[in-house]
């Protein structure tokens, strides 16, 4: 009589340990890509609030610039400054020298944000050195540092 060998395919389908493993691996690649969407909008978000602030503070430079050097809004001294030459933010600010503005962010989402902007006009000789910074003022986890840019007034 010829026997026939048996043959068994032990390789006809996944086990329960493989089938784990690719699980895991799959939800690995899904968190990572969500980390990096979240990081993608706050990067965004943190990017429109600096974009905001710079259009701010550069449309103020811009206005206190045109005035002629001897018009009475450049006698100073405004608010005052830190030990860098940087506005101040801890102090009180000056009324006429500061100003605050709310604006929307999202018109979808209705994401609005106070920027708040304060200036201090510095002499040197006949020069004057304008000096100008915004930050966000709201009580947010998005408090930036402020954005001070500063310039050289010549007669």
């Amino acid at each position: 009589m010829i026997t026939i060998p048996i043959r068994h395919n032990l390789e006809a389908g996944f086990t329960l340990i493989e089938l784990m493993i690719a699980s895991l691996i799959l939800v690995m690649g899904v968190v990572s890509v969500m980390s990096m969407v979240l990081f993608a909008l706050s990067a965004n978000f943190t990017s429109k609030v600096e974009s905001t602030a710079l259009h701010l503070t550069e449309q103020k430079l811009e206005e206190l610039k045109s005035l002629p050097i001897d018009n009475s809004r450049l006698n100073g001294p405004g608010n005052p400054l830190d030990s860098e030459n940087n506005i101040d933010f801890n102090a009180t600010p000056d009324p006429l020298y500061s100003s605050s503005i709310s604006m929307t962010l999202n018109k979808f989402k209705n994401t609005r944000i106070s920027f708040e902007t304060r200036w201090n006009i510095g002499t040197a000789g006949a020069q004057k050195i304008i000096t100008v910074a915004t930050r966000n003022s709201a009580e947010t986890p998005y408090r930036l540092k402020p954005l001070s840019l500063q310039v050289v007034k010549a007669p």
